[in-house]
């Protein structure tokens, strides 16, 4: 749920957007231009940032129509031809908007960049277009003779209402405003309509030095160029999938994967722990929500490892099972790839005394005998707890590298199964989960169903848990399924 800024301007034009429009259903974007060039620039700008360019519905191609000259480009964009009669652009406006085609309109051009009040140097273009056209109006572009026009039109409009000696309106909108090219009037437009549509709309000033003013006089958030709107739109999009997926989440995938009676089980068994757990007391909660983990039994002595690698099945792990121990390796207590019963019970003796040496007051509960599990990609899949916005889920490279190599990605708990593969995409070491060198792809889907499964844990008792690392968690080839190897759970402690 984190919206990220890569500047300061950036995060505030997001604080203007977030703050004062409607966060859009998806990321369809209807575009109006009052030129060519402008229009395709942010075409291409949509399509560099994933957004959507769809066509007008025939109802909106039927009515801009008969607002535009017949050569138009009756598309998306609309390109207005040089159109500059306010009216017209309030009404092409009005049509995206009720568009179901568009969730986001994105108008360029229509804010002319006309002091509120006042009268600024584009009407006195337009004045000069309007002398220019009456001395020489068969060899004038049309782009001119549409400015001429709308400035013929909007001279007109107020000599009209001030011979009557009251404003007229029509749909809210005041005429001699409207035509007269102040950009008051189209910021109350936008703002009425963006009310009744639902959707948000956001302007591409002609003059940058106006956004400011508009935004204070009007709080609509507006932009000097396209790219700062359509980057803003596109982050309201991507946070309005996120509710989307996360309601979800909640309503559909999320009870579905452990049963009420888990719940019940899983909270009786946390009811008498609090700080650190044990590895196989770790594990068992994991097991409780169908989390695979190694094959593994809790030996006593060195006689009982002997016994319980057979039945295992060589070659085994060792290592020792310790509340007071929480990094094994730091301690050098756990051996890997023990083949028979002397590596067994010499491995067992050694763990014991760099427990002792590094730790001597340390508690030892036993030493885990578990399969050797190999052949993989191991990750890491964390929940650790942040103070400001509670548990949240960490994924990067595992084994002793994941602090090195500092390869993370992060989401707020609870997750989604698309939360996490757009994780997993996030990683730079991702290709090693997707076959790399001649080694065969990981079974990513088996990885995404712990990363769930460890999210509805996390969600289940987040009031009790401060932490919980699963490191590493094997990633075996496509259809042979993950394990958690290594498992740590730190709880809240007990009030006295």
């Amino acid at each position: 749920g984190i919206i990220e800024a890569q500047n300061t301007e950036e995060l505030i034009d997001l604080a203007r957007c977030f703050g004062n429009l409607p966060l859009p259903n998806g990321k369809r974007v209807g575009i109006m231009t009052l030129g060519g060039g402008w229009g395709v620039v942010t075409t291409d700008l949509c399509a560099r940032e994933g957004l959507e360019i769809p066509p007008l519905s025939q109802e909106s191609l039927e009515r801009i129509d008969g607002l535009l000259p017949k050569f138009w480009s009756r598309g998306n964009p609309v390109d207005m031809v040089g159109t500059v009669q306010r009216r017209t652009h309030f009404e092409i406006l009005e049509a995206l908007s009720k568009d179901p085609n568009f969730d986001i309109i994105i108008s360029l051009g229509s804010l002319i960049g006309v002091k509120i009040g006042r009268t600024n140097f584009f009407s006195r273009i337009v004045k000069a277009f309007d002398r220019l056209i009456s001395y020489y109006r068969l060899r004038t572009p049309i782009f001119f003779w549409s400015l001429a026009k709308g400035y013929q039109e909007a001279k007109k409009e107020a000599e009209k209402v001030s011979s009557i000696g009251k404003t007229e309106k029509s749909g809210g909108i005041n005429l001699k405003e409207s035509k007269a090219w102040t950009d008051r009037a189209f910021a109350r437009h936008i703002n009425r309509i963006m009310k009744q549509s639902g959707k948000p709309i956001v302007p591409v000033a002609f003059d940058p030095s106006i956004v400011p003013e508009i935004y204070r006089q009007f709080g609509l958030a507006s932009f000097g160029i396209p790219e700062k709107a359509v980057i803003a739109v596109k982050k309201m999009a991507e946070y309005q999938a996120f509710l989307s997926r996360r309601k979800e989440a909640e309503q559909q995938e999320f009870y579905e994967l452990v049963t009420e009676d888990v719940y019940k089980a899983s909270e009786f068994y946390l009811q008498d722990f609090s700080g650190a757990l044990t590895e196989s007391e770790s594990k068992q909660l994991l097991r409780y929500y169908g989390i695979a983990t190694p094959k593994e039994k809790l030996a006593q002595s060195p006689e009982q490892a002997i016994e319980f690698a057979k039945e295992v099945g060589f070659p085994v792990v060792l290592k020792v099972d310790s509340r007071d121990i929480l990094h094994k390796t730091e301690a050098k207590a756990v051996r890997l790839n023990l083949k028979d019963e002397i590596e067994v019970k010499k491995a067992y003796q050694e763990i014991l005394d760099n427990v002792r040496a590094y730790k001597p007051s340390a508690g030892i509960n036993g030493m885990l005998v578990s399969e050797m599990v190999s052949d993989g990609v191991e990750m890491m899949v964390g929940v650790s707890r942040d103070p400001n916005f509670g548990l949240v889920m960490v994924l990067g490279i595992g084994g002793i590298f994941v602090e090195a190599l500092e390869d993370v990605s992060m989401r707020l708990i609870p997750i989604h199964r698309i939360d996490a593969y757009q994780m997993l995409e996030e990683l730079k070491g991702k290709r090693l989960l997707k076959g790399f060198r001649g080694r065969p792809g990981a079974d990513i889907e088996q990885l995404v169903e712990i990363m769930v499964r460890v999210s509805r844990l996390a969600y289940d008792h987040k009031d009790k848990i401060l932490e919980l690392d699963l490191n590493p968690v094997m990633v075996l080839p496509k259809g042979r399924g993950a394990k958690a190897l290594d498992a740590l759970l730190i709880l809240n402690q007990k009030k006295a």
